[in-house]
């Protein structure tokens, strides 16, 4: 009897090693994106940053030299930057990435001049070869604190997958 239980353990342990293997081939297929901030606090009077860095990552079994990968920025507040070799450029709707990680800089000033803006929702998309279905999105907050510093927070993964 106890040899039985042996075997039958054994036999159980071997499927479910086979069926977590499964489940973790199927995940490379999986495209995540993720957002994160490079600082932990940012002013408009910090003269070092042209605004709040804002990390995108994005993870996928994708060659960038064979498919054409887009992301999309958008906040209710404020405007995006990227900053390519000193200079300051704006981000329009749709931007072709080169590499699987890129910062872009936050901003409350938008054509020039310096908005109230105490909140703003991201949201960030990313698409390949098609810019009217969006392969993963992830979504985050910038809010004002009491001292008058914009922090980055509640980041999350609104959809990933194919």
């Amino acid at each position: 009897m106890g040899k039985r239980i042996t075997v039958l353990l054994f036999l159980i342990m071997t499927l479910t090693a086979c069926s977590v293997e499964e489940v973790n081939d199927n995940e490379s297929d999986d495209i995540v994106i993720s957002l994160e901030s490079g600082i932990e606090k940012y002013t408009p009077a910090m003269s070092s940053a042209p605004g709040l860095p804002i990390k995108i990552k994005y993870v996928a079994d994708v060659s960038l030299n064979q498919e054409n990968v887009y992301i999309s920025v958008k906040s209710s507040n404020g405007s995006f930057i990227h900053l390519i070799h000193g200079q300051i450029t704006p981000v329009e709707d749709y931007m072709e990435l080169s590499e699987q990680e890129i910062t872009l800089y936050w901003s409350p000033i938008e054509e020039g001049d310096l908005f109230d803006v105490t909140e703003s929702r991201v949201i960030v998309n990313l698409y390949i070869n098609d810019l009217e279905n969006p392969k993963a999105s992830a979504e985050g907050k910038i809010e004002l604190n009491a001292d008058n510093f914009y922090r980055f927070q509640n980041v999350q993964i609104v959809g990933a997958g194919i």
